[in-house]
């Protein structure tokens, strides 16, 4: 009696391993089909969450249009900026699509492909007529994003008072509220919030700080999957879908050298 019960349990052990790596494998597959993108929803109009609470923009329209371009399901996560790379070297993210800037700096960490040409700006007050470019910004009260390259150009400023915010839209509040004299943004972003529309009569400075390229990040180990959005991106290109989202969001045509 004792054998039987004895094989029993083992047959009872063995069953249940098989089905524990049934369901691993099950678990895997379904990743398989999904792009796991990670953004922080709060950089209108690139990436930011609607009325409805869903995710929207052009960086979130064009992930979307990649995962279907791959065959498979967008998962956005919504991280704070600083928290992206991180996700994306322990592998909880594929990659990040969030106006972020390609810098020596982050190539240390992460791979690229480039998908968007843009610069940063210096916004203000259209009765800020001393305010034409960097150097009028010394001793300026600037508001900038936390982490971003606006806030690494703003701190080159002699004497100006940098003040950082967890969201660019908080740094636009506040120069909204003529609690600074200006805010250093990128110009894409300072066109978009010109066009819709606010309560203080803005400006973007004619001179761009700089000019700048955006790039969809990757993990450096995976070179695979690199290759798979790079192709994607390639198709959206040849076939319409990119420069008719670029059109929507920005209201004008992408530059020729997009990549």
């Amino acid at each position: 009696m004792k054998t039987k019960q004895k094989l029993f349990a083992v047959f009872f052990l063995m069953l249940l391993s098989v089905l524990a790596l049934s369901g691993c494998g099950s678990t895997k597959q379904e990743s398989n089909k999904e792009f796991h993108v990670g953004t922080n929803a709060t950089y209108v109009p690139f990436e930011f969450k609607n009325e409805s609470d869903r995710y929207t923009g052009f960086d979130m329209e064009l992930a979307e249009a990649l995962a279907q371009e791959m065959g498979l399901t967008l998962q956005v996560h919504n991280i704070a900026f600083d928290g992206l790379i991180p996700a994306i070297i322990t592998g909880e993210i594929d990659a990040i699509m969030s106006g972020m800037v390609i810098t020596p700096e982050r190539q240390k960490k992460v791979d690229y492909i480039p998908y968007f040409k843009t610069g940063l700006g210096i916004l203000t007050t259209t009765d800020a007529t001393d305010i034409q470019g960097k150097s009028d910004l010394r001793g300026k009260k600037v508001a900038v994003q936390m982490g971003t390259t606006g806030a690494v150009e703003a701190h080159t400023i002699p004497d100006a008072e940098i003040r950082e915010f967890d969201h660019n839209s908080q740094a636009l509040l506040e120069l909204e509220k003529g609690s600074v004299d200006a805010a250093i943004v990128a110009i894409p972003v300072a066109q978009h919030y010109l066009a819709s529309g606010h309560g203080k009569p803005l400006r973007l400075v004619e001179q761009p700080l700089n000019r700048q390229t955006l790039g969809i990040a990757v993990a450096k180990d995976q070179t695979e999957k690199q290759e798979k959005v790079k192709a994607a991106l390639y198709r959206l290109k040849e076939n319409g879908t990119y420069d008719a989202l670029y059109k929507k969001w920005f209201g004008q045509e992408p530059p020729a050298a997009w990549n």
